[in-house]
């Protein structure tokens, strides 16, 4: 994975309901990825949140990041 952005999304019967995404850091910094993701409030407690974040920690751990840091709204 180069530095940038990488996007997986949560679909059901067809409709986007959620998604994820990383976004890697270079120099010094290159052991660690942001997480990003949202659901649908309709779809959530479906365990699809749980799906893509399961996903992205096998994903980041075969790009060799140490960390993947996610940051949360104190309302959600």
């Amino acid at each position: 994975m180069q530095e940038g952005r990488l996007y997986l999304t949560a679909r059901v019967n067809g409709k986007l309901v959620g998604g994820a995404s990383i976004y890697t850091k270079t120099d010094k910094h290159a052991h660690i990825a942001s997480y990003g993701i949202f659901i649908d409030k309709n779809y959530r407690n479906l365990r699809l949140g749980t799906i893509l974040t399961r996903e992205f920690v096998e994903i980041a751990k075969k790009h060799g990041f140490e960390i993947l840091h996610l940051s949360v709204y104190a309302t959600n």
